[in-house]
């Protein structure tokens, strides 16, 4: 994860300010995110946030079923880090969450609906990562609704 280099360059100049990751859920079920919270704890960044869009989904359908990341909150404080899980929906969890003070680096669990406020989503609730049409028809729907939303 290049965000750890940076922070610890930052770290190294004295510099103020945090280093900022946006990540998804899926990210979680490859070895090298693993292998970069550990030396972002080893190297105490206490300087860097990241916030996971934990939407339990992935392009190959539901994490649960393609590999299961839980209890990714425990997971993530052995290795030395802060965590917060909330409501990934609501922005002004997000900004708390992110600006209390600590000094261990920081994950935000944001669990999301991905769904939220686009109730023809909830159709596909294994498939939201693209739009793939069953049918003629089904087409048809989503584009009233485009046209609708507008």
């Amino acid at each position: 994860m290049q965000a750890g280099g940076v922070a610890l360059a930052r770290k190294l100049r004295g510099e103020s300010g945090k280093t900022w990751i946006f990540m998804s859920d899926g990210e979680f079920q490859e070895g090298q995110t693993w292998e970069a919270l550990s030396a972002i704890s080893f190297h105490e960044l206490n300087n860097i946030r990241i916030i996971v869009d934990v939407n339990r989904n992935q392009v190959d359908g539901p994490m649960e079923k393609v590999m299961s990341i839980e209890p990714l909150i425990d997971r993530i404080k052995s290795f030395g880090w802060d965590v917060d899980k909330i409501d990934g929906n609501d922005i002004n969890q997000i900004l708390q969450s992110g600006f209390s003070a600590k000094d261990k680096p920081k994950v935000i669990l944001g669990y999301t609906d991905p769904a939220k406020g686009i109730e023809i989503l909830k159709d596909r609730p294994d498939a939201l990562h693209y739009v793939r049409f069953a049918n003629p028809f089904e087409k048809i729907k989503y584009n009233n609704f485009l046209k609708a939303w507008k």
